[in-house]
Order: C-alpha cells, then sequence, then structure tokens
C-alpha cells in the first residue's frame, strides 16, 4: 500500500515523524562513534538520503524500499558491528586525536616533559595556548620542577640556583637559549652581554639607554639614597631604571621604611651571591670549551 492513497494530512505527519526518525538515528550514530576510522556509516548516509528523499516528495514514498534497505543494512551490520559507528569527520577526528595527551594524568604528563631538553621544551610551550600555560607558569611548583630537572640534566654545568623571583624558564633562557638582543634584536653574539644584575640579554647601546649613574638618579631624579641602596648595580656604569623606579615606589608605600631597606639590602647581598656562583659556572664551561678545542 502507497502512501498516496492516504489522506494529504496524513502524509504529511508520516513524512514529517519519519524525518524526525532519521536525525535521531544520525545523531544517535554520530554520538555513538569509535574513533579510529573516517569511512561514513551506512546509517548515516541512509538517514541522509531518505531524508532528502523524504523532503523532496511531498505525497508519494515507497515503504516497501524502506523495508528491503533496512533490511540490507541489519545484514551489513551483523557482518561488520563496527560500521554504524565510524561516522565522525575527519576535522573532528583530527581534533580529538591532537588533544589525546591531555587526558593523562599530571603524574605521567611531568615524567614526559623531564626527559625533554630546555630548547624542546621552550618550543612545546609554543604551539598552543594549553602547553603555555602549563609550561610557562612562573608559579607552579610542577611546572618549576620540570625546567629544574631538564636543566640538570642536558646542562649539569650550570649548578648555581637562580636569583630571587627568577623562574626557572628565565634562568636557563639568560643562560643558554637567548640569541639577540632583548631589546633590539641584535644577534651578534660579540655584542651582546649577559647582565645578571638585571636579569637581561642585552647589547651595550640598548643597555646605556636604560641605566642611569648614582650622581644622576640622587641630582636629576631625587630617587633617595636607601633606595639605591637596594637594587643592584654596574658600579660606576649605574642602575637599571625600571628596577629603581619599582623600588621607590615600594619605598613610598611601605610604612616601616626602616625594616623594607634592611630587608632590600639582605636580598641584595644574597643576589651578588648568586651571581658570583653563576659567574663562576660560565667561567668553568668555557674552559672546558677553549681546552676541548686545543
Amino acid at each position: 500500500m502507497y502512501f498516496s492513497q492516504q489522506p494529504p494530512q496524513l502524509v504529511s505527519l508520516i513524512n514529517k515523524k519519519l524525518s524526525a526518525i532519521y536525525f535521531f538515528l544520525a545523531s544517535f550514530s554520530t554520538t555513538m562513534t569509535i574513533r579510529t576510522s573516517t569511512k561514513p556509516s551506512k546509517i548515516t548516509n541512509l538517514c541522509a538520503s531518505k531524508y532528502s528523499s523524504s523532503s523532496a516528495s511531498s505525497s508519494t514514498l515507497d515503504i516497501h524500499n524502506i523495508n528491503n534497505n533496512n533490511n540490507n543494512n541489519n545484514n551489513s551490520n551483523n557482518i561488520n558491528n563496527f560500521n554504524f559507528i565510524n561516522s565522525i569527520s575527519s576535522s573532528q577526528q583530527q581534533q580529538q586525536q591532537t588533544f589525546t595527551i591531555f587526558l593523562l594524568p599530571d603524574e605521567l604528563l611531568t615524567e614526559i616533559c623531564e626527559l625533554l631538553s630546555p630548547e624542546d621544551l621552550y618550543s612545546l610551550s609554543s604551539t598552543c595556548k594549553i602547553f603555555r600555560s602549563f609550561l610557562w607558569s612562573s608559579s607552579s611548583l610542577i611546572t618549576q620542577q620540570i625546567w629544574r630537572n631538564s636543566r640538570r640534566t642536558y646542562y649539569p654545568q650550570y649548578k648555581a640556583l637562580p636569583l630571587k623571583d627568577m623562574s626557572e624558564q628565565q634562568y636557563i633562557f639568560l643562560t643558554t637559549l637567548a640569541k639577540k638582543c632583548q631589546f633590539c634584536e641584535e644577534m651578534e653574539k660579540k655584542k651582546l652581554k649577559k647582565y645578571w644584575e638585571f636579569q637581561v640579554y642585552s647589547c651595550e647601546k640598548c643597555i646605556r639607554k636604560r641605566i642611569a649613574s648614582h650622581k644622576t638618579l640622587l641630582k636629576n631624579d631625587m630617587i633617595h639614597e636607601d633606595v639605591l641602596s637596594t637594587c643592584l648595580n654596574l658600579g660606576e656604569q649605574g642602575y637599571f631604571l625600571s628596577h629603581v623606579k619599582m623600588a621607590q615606589i615600594d619605598y613610598l608605600q611601605c610604612q616601616d621604611k626602616f625594616s623594607w631597606v634592611t630587608h632590600k639590602q639582605l636580598d641584595v647581598i644574597q643576589q651578588k651571591c648568586r651571581i658570583i656562583s653563576i659567574l663562576l659556572d660560565e667561567f668553568y664551561e668555557d674552559s672546558i670549551l677553549s681546552l676541548s678545542c686545543t
């Protein structure tokens, strides 16, 4: 019996119900997808074709053809039970495969990252926002552990501790990864120098623009002597202006200025001791390289 023998209103209602069933079956097969293949399932193709044909024909639809197609589909499903759930698109599959690594436990992901060199960690942190937030965090103990263990494995010559308030990422970047001036991008190695007192890798031209002498800061900028005593300097060459401005703000805001100055002066002494240790490590590395060359 054909639908053409039924009243038009009943035919329209049946077409709507069938369309809803086809959409449900298509969404169900997509939801139950096993993400191992990009080949569309037969039931999804059947639903799409039947929906398009049902919407095109307003009053005629052969129910025997539907039954035959359903029987053929059931036989094919008996041969291969996984065909009907492989309807995921290639773009969706690639996206899910991309984020599979983030499903790993934190402990396992940490162990994997610790096996990478600092250069690889830096490259990995530049791939996406998730890795950037995970590997570039300065407050996460796990992240600091990853970079510390990587440094000790691949650069055992750098045994000194980082400077105070300096993350492991900044430390390894300044020791090995920095290849150009941080301000003008000068790449000629002879013109570049590490200024550990200011924690920058710069050429001489750029560093001169950012430092001021002791006399200049006292007379022209009206910086208090106690503030300058809490900042690292390059001797007669001067102080880093951004550090001096930050110290000046903290000094004006604190209530117990004597305690603040005393605490900061002790920090300066500790920083100088660590800088000496870092310079000794660099001297030891340079001496080994010079001996190996000879």
